[in-house]
């Protein structure tokens, strides 16, 4: 709970619920027309939350405010976890897995703070805002904290959050509001109405090129089938269209070893999209990975014999 976190928002899910939802998946009233697709897992509309408005309620009830133990100045300027999906009902319609209202949990969490609270023995093993502010420090200091950033002058990612140190240290008020719930809609690239089941090389290779890329098969394929590809940065590439045109999924080659999302965005237009609005044609950087889950994943696969 206690680390220096970007302005965000979160659409909670409870482990609970989390839960309820594996074991119904495991269910025989479970439709058929639920397998092979993407899902976004909340707990819904009611736990939609700030940051700080979570951390109200779990820190209220000890005497701690949100400013207490923040600094505006280590706030990232872009909203880089939070967000609101417009299909969050749609697992739920699904498996049924949302059981507790937000009024009964959030409740709960703050009365269980409130009664430790109330023990002497236990509110004295609480933390405190001079606590958490040091514990924040140590964090800030490992590799890619915002100690560690400024230390050893990591100048492409104080781009990446910030914009650059001059702009980080220019943030010297919080700017805590409530985000704007107002669905928008992404341009896929493709005919939706007519269901990627439908779609012909044509309407494929028009989705390939909203991305930057290519469809290099002769015809389109059943949905499920991995078929090539190509980014605008010449990688071909098997994925199935289930897995791009449903799952937002791209070339795995363009960040395989690095963060480059200002260079993707611009050659991807349908990348664009949810990049353009929160950053600056001006940023460049491109941050070398320390670890690669591609790699990863090739070893381990080589490893098994898979």
């Amino acid at each position: 709970m206690f680390h220096q976190p970007p302005n965000n928002v979160l659409e909670w899910s409870t482990a609970i619920e989390s839960g309820i939802c594996m074991a119904n998946l495991c269910e025989d009233w479970v439709d058929e027309s639920f397998w092979r697709k993407a899902y976004n897992l909340s707990s819904g509309k009611e736990y939609r939350l700030t940051i700080w408005e979570n951390f109200a309620i779990s820190c209220d009830p000890m005497g701690i405010k949100y400013e207490d133990v923040y600094d505006p100045k280590d706030f990232a300027r872009f909203n880089f976890h939070g967000h609101y999906y417009t299909d969050s009902d749609k697992l739920d319609e699904y498996l049924h897995f949302r059981q507790i209202p937000a009024s009964v949990y959030w409740a709960s969490v703050k009365g269980e703070i409130e009664r430790m609270m109330k023990n002497p023995m236990i509110a004295a093993m609480m933390p405190t805002a001079e606590t958490m502010k040091a514990h924040n420090k140590e964090i800030a200091a490992m590799r890619m904290g915002l100690v560690w950033m400024e230390e050893n002058n990591e100048t492409e990612w104080i781009q990446a959050f910030f914009g650059s140190l001059e702009e980080k240290n220019a943030q010297t008020s919080f700017d805590l509001h409530k985000p704007s719930e107002e669905e928008t809609y992404l341009n896929h690239g493709y005919d939706e109405e007519k269901g990627i089941a439908s779609l012909d090389a044509g309407d494929m290779n028009k989705a390939a090129g909203y991305r930057g890329g290519e469809y290099l098969e002769a015809e389109a394929k059943d949905i499920y089938t991995p078929v090539k590809w190509k980014c605008a940065f010449g990688h071909e590439f098997a994925m199935s269209a289930n897995a791009v045109l449903h799952g937002g999924h791209w070339c795995p080659e363009c960040l395989r070893k690095s963060w480059a999302y200002p260079k993707i965005a611009r050659k991807n237009p349908f990348y664009a999209q949810v990049w353009d609005p929160q950053h600056s044609p001006e940023e460049n950087y491109e941050i070398p990975m320390k670890y690669s889950a591609y790699e990863i994943t090739k070893e381990l696969k080589e490893k098994l014999g898979l």
